[in-house]
């Protein structure tokens, strides 16, 4: 082992050694680098102020003239909304520097108004920004407490209505527009959820200073007051339920209002019989009003192929009535015990009312003579001699 270590010793020493003896005119003398790295630093330096100054001065530049600031904002697809409101509704002003505008923030702006479907802002150099709006399309009225309220295909409440808006649109009786609004269930669902947070800190049950009996009704206390929070969460969930419950048949009842209505226009009855209004009740079903005259059908629920059926029996029934030269003013189509009868009331120029039934399938059965049913009626004479007997 000392061995070993001598002989490491004995190497490092002789390394040592051997370095120490290095001829002087090998040795080779280090540059200074000390002016190179100042002549770098004032190059840099200098780089950095043009860079500056020629900021500051395009900068100055671009307040003093005209060029690449907003001189134009045009609108497109606009048609119910105003080009005025939608432009400040983005926030966009004339004279703004096109650089600083957002166009992600200005768009989201855009689509906030209750008209917007989609919208997209592009910024289009020198001078000229365009807002591309998708305007939600307008599919009927909903009567709201006697005010009308413009709903889309898809049952989004839009805004009320105005004179601008189509006044030839259906108008749709027998919702609560107060459940198709999110905000009572908004509301709603931020009661339940304070009220579910229960937060009754449990006492110190083992404190100091307090004796069996203190600690008892500690926790009595405490166990009555978690019950009572429970039961108001309960309670709380309850009414959201029921409220959901609720908004989820409304919004199915004017869903399929607005897909009859769809389905009657894509029809050739449009031309025949325009829609007016609708209503809807939960015993009867639909019930439609033509816009020209107020003539009511009676359809009932779609539920099925009940409605190609039944608007076929409108068509015949209408053709019917043209051909006797009448004015149709009631029809029901919704007879369940006999689901091919049509009944009807028309009315002519100077006539009196006129009640009839038709059957589309083909025409009823002939009635026998009066003569036949008094045959008929007159007793036999083998009863006779028995009621003598």
């Amino acid at each position: 082992m000392q061995g070993w270590r001598q002989r490491m010793v004995s190497r490092f020493m002789s390394s040592d050694s051997e370095s120490s003896e290095v001829d002087p005119h090998e040795l080779v003398a280090l540059p200074n680098l000390w002016p190179t790295r100042l002549l770098t630093l004032s190059l840099v330096t200098l780089c950095a102020w043009v860079c500056f100054d020629t900021a500051d001065r395009f900068d100055g530049y671009l307040d003093n003239t005209k060029q690449l600031h907003v001189q134009r904002i045009v609108v497109h697809g606009v048609r119910n909304l105003d080009k005025d409101a939608v432009i400040e509704a983005s926030e966009i002003e004339l004279g703004a520097k096109l650089l600083d505008i957002k166009t992600e923030r200005s768009t989201q702006l855009v689509v906030k108004m209750p008209w917007v479907k989609s919208a997209r802002v592009a910024v289009q150099h020198p001078d000229l920004v365009e807002i591309y709006v998708k305007e939600r399309q307008p599919a009927a009225l909903v009567n709201n407490d006697g005010q009308l309220v413009v709903i889309d295909s898809s049952g989004q409440l839009i805004e009320p209505a105005t004179t601008q808006v189509d006044t030839e649109l259906p108008i749709v009786n027998g919702i609560d527009i107060h459940l198709l609004g999110s905000g009572n269930l908004a509301e709603l669902e931020t009661k339940t959820r304070k009220q579910c947070r229960v937060r009754a800190a449990r006492p110190a049950l083992a404190a100091s200073g307090r004796n069996k009996i203190e600690r008892r009704e500690a926790q009595e206390q405490y166990l009555l007051h978690r019950r009572q929070l429970l039961a108001k969460c309960r309670s709380s969930r309850r009414q959201l339920r029921d409220l959901r419950d609720q908004v989820e048949q409304e919004h199915a009842l004017l869903t399929r209002a607005l897909k009859l209505i769809a389905d009657w226009n894509q029809t050739p009855l449009r031309n025949r019989f325009s829609v007016g209004e609708l209503h809807i009740n939960p015993a009867l079903g639909f019930t439609i009003f033509r816009l020209e005259d107020g003539a009511e059908v009676r359809i009932g629920w779609d539920d099925g192929d009940r409605l190609p059926r039944r608007l076929d029996q409108l068509a015949q029934l209408l053709h019917h009535v043209e051909r006797k030269s009448l004015q149709l003013r009631y029809a029901r189509l919704d007879d369940r015990f006999a689901p091919r009868r049509v009944v009807y009331d028309a009315r002519g120029v100077g006539r009196a009312a006129l009640v009839d039934r038709i059957h589309p399938a083909g025409p009823a059965a002939p009635r026998a003579p009066r003569s036949q049913n008094r045959d008929k009626m007159k007793p036999s004479p083998k009863s006779t001699k028995t009621r003598r007997r």
